[in-house]
This record gives C-alpha cells, structure tokens and sequence, in this order.
C-alpha cells in the first residue's frame, strides 16, 4: 500500500511544532532525515493572481523569512533560486503555517 501525504500539512504541522525544518541540497529536510521533499515540490496553493501555485520551498520559505525586509527576502530568495510568495499573498500564507488560521486556498 503507497501511503502519500500532503506537503502543505506536513509543512504546517512541523511549523506550528516547531520541529526542525532546513533546507539541504535543493530539498527541504523535515525532523533531521525523517523526510526530505524538493523544494520544488508542487502544492495545491494557488497563487492569489491566478499566475499558478506555489511550491513547498517557496512557502516554507516566506515563513521563515516573515519577519524580515521585504528587500533581504527578495535578494536571498533570487541567491537560492527560490520563487518568491507575492506580499499579497503573505499575510495568508504566514497566518496559516503560524497556526494562526486554519485555513488555506
């Protein structure tokens, strides 16, 4: 039997805990080795604009960064070639890995 599982959950659910969650070689790597997904992994949240979905790394990685300037977000998110979450959409995307919504689109 496959078992799948939905990254958005998991990533929220490893926030919210504060397990650790760091990226590693182009992956996001939760629980020290439990489980290691591509940044570019696809999720099913779409984008406000309606210009596609985000993935986990750039989800995980606005998280991270909610706290800081907008232009240190933007710079270290082009270093890593990770696509950035629009500020439109950060107050949501914030708020629910946070815990502090239970909700998503």
């Amino acid at each position: 039997m496959s078992e799948t599982i939905d990254p958005l959950l998991y990533l929220r659910e490893f926030v919210i805990s504060k397990k650790p969650i760091q990226i590693v070689d182009k992956h996001l790597d939760f629980g020290n080795g439990l489980l290691r997904l591509p940044l570019d992994t696809k999720t099913a949240w779409q984008r406000r604009d309606k210009k596609g979905y985000y993935t986990l790394g750039s989800l995980f990685f606005m998280v991270i960064n909610s706290e800081t300037k907008n232009s240190d977000y933007c710079r270290e998110a082009a270093r890593l070639n990770i696509p950035q979450v629009s500020f439109q959409d950060k107050p949501l995307v914030v708020g629910y890995f946070l815990g502090e919504t239970n909700e998503c689109q």
